[in-house]
């Protein structure tokens, strides 16, 4: 499973959220909104593991004080 990687959290949250409506969820009512997560990278684009995905793991953003 590799990465797709998008230019801002925009397009990253829509790609999650159309996924969960594809796999019947996202509805108003739903309490599943999402069916990715994704995570902001060291360049400041954002990225998602899914099986769509081409890119190899980016780095990640450090994110300070976090244990």
């Amino acid at each position: 499973m590799g990465y797709k990687v998008f230019a801002t959290e925009r397009e990253a949250c829509d790609y999650s959220h159309a996924k969960a409506i594809e796999m019947g969820l996202g509805k108003v009512d739903d309490i599943c909104q999402y069916w990715y997560e994704w995570k902001e990278t060291a360049d400041g684009k954002w990225a998602i593991q899914c099986p769509e995905g081409t890119e190899p793991e980016p780095k990640w953003k450090v994110i300070d004080n976090v244990i």
